[in-house]
């Protein structure tokens, strides 16, 4: 008995010795052993963060609680073949007799790339689970939702359960986000890594905690990043069932770009029967390309296929390329016509030097008109392709090489211009000569060679009645060279003088001459090729200075007014380069007319550039600048606010043999004037018109060298005129939501997302008003945006032109979710109102509703369009339409 005694003591005592050494262990080495009475719970101080790291495969030191070290688990069995850390703001329990982990406060667990986060996070080792939940404050709420996140994809639920074993894992009231797309359920089971299990799930593409409208199944199925089964599918608006479809059906919900089906709209017209419009095919064949086919099909009003393809690669190059292609009619009374459309637009930047760029567009004659339903592109006429190489060099010299292209789709004309540019900027060669006005010298060059060939209608009148119409090609070729000196000498007194030598030329590759046979008074023209040169050169000085007067009135916050006159004047020599000696210009003899014809020998390819006359004259301009200084407050600077400026120019000619005075030229603009843009512009003429008749007993009027004032009609008259106005003026706000101050839907993460979610509660209705805040004036953003133009045309006194065209906008938000936009044209003059247009969108958050409406013109009808915005199901909407083509 006595020996039995003494061996139950001796193991008693090799027992509270081990577990002596475990608890000393778990304490830091400066501190006293525990008892086994003291537990071994271990707490820090509130607001630190205490990190551990387990390892599965070594034996390592004990814990401290201050210092991130390994824990000494080499007792406990698992199969775990990687580090987990782990780390908690509040409190770490680590029982190692039960081999359970309890962590509180901003728990967070680390395995391989998968990620823990919650409140309270617990882990059973026997079992390799976890265990996480969040807690509630004092209000009873809940908060630190557990969130499990594996290779990107994160989960959020009430309570998480998950094997690191077998990878498999339970959310209660779970919820994710899978692209564009939310799906939550009473529960999420994980299979596998590619395989979830919802049960009463939901499926949907609205960003608001508490979704506007959903997908729901009793049973679920989501394969990440393939799709999502419900059977049955369910569809549900503001929580009430709508229709379900007791079949199992299936949503994609693949990330990027997919090949795929695009869904047609689908809809009755009376003029083109049954149509179904953009069925087709989608294919994502690359990163960088991808391209899709599409058809509209009418069952009165033919076909029309189409192809667009895009491609961007990095930086460096994007692009999209546009063709169409049918047979189409607009109603059963007209015959099928070919339509095309081809559009296609790249850029290349090679390197930073180097540019590469296109935009070119070419289609049928009525391509737009039997196509289009937007009213601005079916008065498409004129479309216009470009196309260009730049380099730019290190001297700071540029080459260009263009193609351009200008074609009317109603007529059929069209100019195409391939064209090569070579440009020097502006350099000083004589910089280095330091103290002298040589160094101010600069000079700069420009090459342009260019080859444009025209298509154009040519009218020939057989008689009366009846018309030849025919087309015509012209083609012009030539090179133009400008090369320029300028000298700006040092200030003289309070004048700024600067000299001035210009020269440029045209090379020609053919020159023209004409004669008149007197028998039959045919004008015969013939061709000379070869290489040709014509050239104009003038030189000069400009001499320019400025004023000021200032005035202070110091009455309506004006403190100050300023004018300021900028006179500039400038002499220049051009001279008569129109004897036949220099071979621009050559004459004939008309024997109709009695007199002799000089024309251009270049002027096949525009040249004339050659002056016919010497000008030896005086050119003036006078700005005017009025400007304000503005009081704003004791403690910031005034304002300056430039209200009006105002030019005055044109020229005198001293040797010319009549009309020396050009016409006086006048532009007015307001510069920073707020809410006002005003631009004007008018010429007047100091000369008299006499009428002459031409042999067609047709009256025209021409200028001559007679004064205004000599024969009392004033000292001059207005030959034109125009001007804008535009303004801009509203007021009001948009209504203010009491929920205004919350974070935005938009900006939601998707744990803040889920935590609104579950502690949802819906708000009382304050049906007496105790906590309205009383009274408020109603109050609607509005905007209306006028703009004016007039134009006024009475060069000659036979023939007076004008018009006054007005172009008003208006919009208005009546709620935050409304917006209404009115727009329109009104000819004042002929009292006729031009393309109205209305537009009416009501944003529902997740859904958009549209309304246009035409209520004139030959575009007149309306388009409806209801549907969900986000891309993924956007297909999902409903379409109306009444207009010429639909």
């Amino acid at each position: 008995m006595y020996r039995f005694v003494k061996i139950f003591l001796l193991i008693v005592a090799v027992v509270m010795m081990q577990a002596m050494n475990i608890f000393s262990q778990l304490e830091a080495p400066q501190k006293k052993i525990r008892t086994a009475k003291q537990d071994s719970l271990l707490k820090k101080p509130q607001n630190q963060d205490t990190t551990y790291l387990l390892n599965r495969t070594k034996t390592t030191e004990s814990i401290d609680t201050l210092q991130p070290k390994t824990i000494d688990t080499s007792t406990v069995s698992s199969s775990l073949e990687d580090i987990i850390k782990f780390k908690a703001t509040d409190s770490i329990r680590f029982e190692v007799n039960r081999k359970h982990l309890y962590m509180r406060g901003q728990s967070k667990v680390e395995y391989k790339t998968q990620r823990l986060e919650a409140e309270i996070v617990e882990f059973f080792f026997d079992s390799s689970l976890l265990s996480s939940q969040g807690a509630k404050n004092a209000e009873g709420k809940l908060f630190g939702f557990p969130s499990f996140t594996d290779n990107n994809e994160t989960y959020y639920g009430e309570k998480i359960n998950y094997n690191f074993k077998t990878k498999q894992g339970t959310i209660s009231l779970g919820e994710t986000q899978l692209s564009e797309s939310y799906y939550f359920g009473s529960k999420i089971k994980r299979v596998d890594e590619d395989e979830y299990f919802v049960q009463d799930g939901r499926y949907t593409t609205c960003n608001a905690p508490h979704p506007h409208f959903y997908f729901g199944s009793p049973k679920m199925k989501v394969v990440p990043g393939d799709r999502v089964f419900l059977d049955p599918l369910i569809f549900y608006v503001e929580d009430l069932p709508v229709f379900i479809v007791p079949l199992g059906l299936y949503f994609p919900n693949k990330s990027g770009r997919q090949s795929g089906l695009v869904v047609p709209s689908f809809f009755f017209s009376q003029t083109r029967g049954v149509t179904i419009q953009n069925l087709g095919l989608y294919l994502a064949l690359s990163d960088y390309y991808d391209t899709r086919f599409s058809l509209d099909f009418y069952s009165k009003g033919g076909f029309l296929v189409k192809n667009y393809t895009q491609w961007k690669y990095r930086n460096e190059l994007s692009g999209n390329f546009d063709v169409s292609f049918g047979r189409i009619r607009l109603s059963t009374d007209e015959p099928y016509r070919k339509s095309w459309g081809l559009n296609l637009q790249h850029n290349h930047r090679i390197n930073p030097f180097e540019n590469f760029s296109a935009s070119l567009r070419f289609s049928s004659q009525d391509f737009f008109r039997q196509t289009s339903t937007d009213l601005f592109i079916r008065q498409t006429q004129d479309l216009t392709s470009n196309a260009s190489y730049t380099k730019a060099f290190e001297n700071g010299s540029s080459l260009s090489i263009a193609y351009s292209r200008s074609q009317n789709i109603i007529t059929q004309e069209y100019t195409e211009t391939p064209a090569i540019s070579y440009v020097i900027p502006q350099i000083n060669p004589f910089s280095f000569l330091t103290g002298t006005f040589l160094k101010d010298i600069s000079f700069q060059y420009s090459l342009n060679a260019s080859h444009q060939k025209s298509k154009q209608i040519r009218i020939a009148n057989l008689d009366s009645v009846n018309k030849d119409t025919s087309f015509a090609f012209n083609y012009i070729t030539k090179i133009v060279h400008n090369p320029s000196i300028s000298l700006q000498l040092p200030k003289w007194s309070y004048f700024s003088v600067t000299p001035f030598f210009s020269f440029s030329f045209n090379n020609y590759f053919r020159r023209l001459t004409k004669t008149m046979n007197p028998a039959d008074t045919v004008v015969y023209e013939s061709i000379e090729k070869g290489f040709f040169t014509e050239y104009r050169y003038s030189f000069g000085v400009s001499l320019s200075t400025k004023l000021y007067g200032i005035v202070k009135p110091n009455i309506f916050g004006i403190r100050a007014l300023r004018h300021t006159i900028s006179p500039s004047i400038q002499y220049s020599y051009t001279p008569n380069l129109s004897n036949p000696k220099f071979g621009f210009y050559g004459k004939y003899f008309d024997y109709k007319e009695n007199r002799e014809i000089m024309y251009s020998r270049f002027e096949k390819d525009g040249g004339g550039i050659a002056p016919t006359s010497l000008y030896q004259q005086i050119s003036y301009s006078i700005t005017n600048q009025f400007s304000a200084k503005i009081f704003t407050s004791d403690t910031s600077e005034d304002k300056t606010l430039d209200f009006l400026n105002a030019t005055l120019s044109g020229s005198y000619n001293f040797v010319a043999d009549s009309l020396r005075f050009s016409d006086i030229n006048v532009s007015i603009y307001t510069p920073t004037i707020p809410g006002i843009t005003l631009n004007a512009s008018l010429g007047l003429t100091l000369y008299d018109q006499d009428p002459s008749q031409d042999q067609q007993g047709r009256i025209s009027y021409r200028k001559v060298n007679r004064f205004l004032i000599e024969t009392g009609k004033g000292l001059f008259r207005l030959t034109n005129f125009s001007l804008n106005f535009s303004t801009g003026f509203g007021g009001g706000q948009i209504p203010q939501s009491q929920t205004t101050g919350q974070q935005s839907n938009d900006s939601l993460s998707l744990g803040e997302r889920f935590a609104l979610r579950r502690n949802y509660e819906a708000e009382q209705c304050d049906f007496w008003g105790d906590q309205s805040p009383g009274y408020q004036p109603f109050s609607m953003l509005w905007n209306c945006n006028i703009d004016l133009n007039y134009n006024y045309n009475h060069q000659l006194l036979n023939v007076k032109t004008h018009s006054l065209l007005a172009t008003i906008s208006f919009s208005l938000n009546p709620t935050r979710s409304w917006a209404i936009r009115v727009s329109g044209q009104y000819d004042i003059i002929n009292r006729e109102l031009l393309s109205p247009v209305i537009n009416i969108n009501k944003d529902l958050h997740c859904w958009d509703l549209t309304f246009i409406w035409y209520p004139i013109g030959y575009n007149r009808g309306f388009y409806f369009r209801f549907g969900i915005k986000s891309s993924i199901l956007r297909d999902l909407k409903i379409e109306r339409r009444s207009s010429p083509i639909y």
